[in-house]
């Protein structure tokens, strides 16, 4: 997947930042970490870059200036946008052959995998992703 965002001036990783963002639209720092599968040292680099790019904005929380807010800009969704053809292309590619019920069982395997790295993330460190992410939707392939 690399391959396919470089050309849009991404990496994977910012890609998976800029997607998180879209589909829950404001996200913490550790929340966006946890979400996006990033460490969260890793996840705050790349938020400054996207901010640096005006693909995305921090701004603190009211009731507490330390946690920090990212939000999508209009130019960060026009950027993912622009990509999802080329990703949408991509997957299709990868997944060619596969049955639709496949498809599904290999989402929701994915979901579990992620929910469970959650929950060890958060015994482990005390944070927390208030919400998980649904399964995507995996279209007629």
């Amino acid at each position: 997947m690399n391959l396919v965002v470089r050309p849009f001036g991404l990496k994977l990783t910012e890609w998976r930042i800029l997607q998180c963002l879209r589909q829950l639209n404001t996200l913490t720092i550790n929340d966006l970490s946890e979400m996006a599968v990033i460490e969260r040292t890793v996840t705050s680099r790349l938020v400054d870059k996207l901010v640096a790019r005006e693909l995305v904005k921090k701004t603190s929380l009211p009731n507490d200036r330390r946690s920090i807010q990212v939000v999508l800009t209009k130019a960060g969704a026009r950027l993912v946008d622009e990509c999802d053809e080329a990703v949408t292309s991509a997957r299709g590619e990868l997944f060619a052959g596969l049955s639709q019920k496949n498809l599904q069982a290999f989402n929701a395997t994915l979901v579990q995998l992620q929910q469970n790295a959650a929950t060890v993330f958060r015994s482990r460190s005390g944070g927390g992703f208030a919400s998980t992410p649904q399964p995507r939707k995996t279209g007629n392939r």
